[in-house]
């Protein structure tokens, strides 16, 4: 298998994690280490579609032939990740952070609590990191070789 370039890789993630986990999905083609990005066409959406340089392989869905990038709650990376961060870095915020999580429009919620609490640049390094982790550790347990 040809390595994957890391930012390639997580351009993948952030397509297929843009949604609930359903519409858009990423493959990285096992043989090549290419990234093919796809969009559900039942909603009328072809954006995967206009993001490949050449047709989806009609194979895309054979899992010895490509593997599919995860949506960032399978690697603990949606609420399970906010959480972990509150409890390293804003314990004293865990049980507002909850209540918030229990609601619609919780991110935007927690984002502005961590502006009052001059932490989100924090955040967004913390997430920035934990990603990248989790794609390597990803990476080595689905044998892809990364390039950076």
């Amino acid at each position: 298998m040809s390595a994957v370039k890391f930012d390639d890789l997580l351009s993948g993630f952030e397509f297929s994690s843009a949604d609930g986990g359903e519409e858009y999905c990423a493959y990285v083609c096992r043989a090549s280490g290419k990234i093919w990005l796809e969009s559900d066409p039942l909603l009328g959406d072809d954006f995967g579609d206009e993001l490949n340089d050449q047709a989806l392989p009609e194979d895309l869905h054979d899992t010895a032939l490509y593997v599919p990038i995860p949506h960032k709650r399978e690697l603990d990376l949606g609420r399970a990740l906010v959480m972990r961060f509150v409890a390293e870095k804003l314990p004293a915020q865990s049980a507002a952070v909850r209540a918030l999580f229990q609601k619609r429009g919780a991110y935007s919620a927690f984002k502005s609590l961590l502006e009052r609490h001059h932490a989100l640049q924090t955040w967004f390094d913390y997430e920035k990191a934990e990603t990248e982790l989790a794609l390597r550790n990803w990476c080595m347990e689905n044998d892809i070789p990364l390039s950076d």
